[in-house]
């Protein structure tokens, strides 16, 4: 599914309002680690996650109220 610009505009503004630094420092302080980043995330690997994570709500949402 093509994500319309406004849209992608939007979500990027989101996903650059979070401190992921904050988050990775948190995630270190309590050895809180994903399976998938082998260990604690990067903050690129946190990032495209929520990326990820964005783009699949608003198609879900689509698709549910087409």
């Amino acid at each position: 599914m093509i994500i319309p610009s406004h849209v992608e505009n939007h979500m990027t503004e989101i996903l650059n309002l979070i401190d992921y630094k904050k988050i990775r420092e948190a995630m270190v302080a309590l050895d809180w680690t994903w399976a998938t980043a082998n260990g604690v995330p990067t903050i690129a690997q946190m990032y495209e996650s929520a990326k990820h994570l964005m783009e699949s709500a608003y198609e879900d949402f689509v698709t549910r109220n087409e």
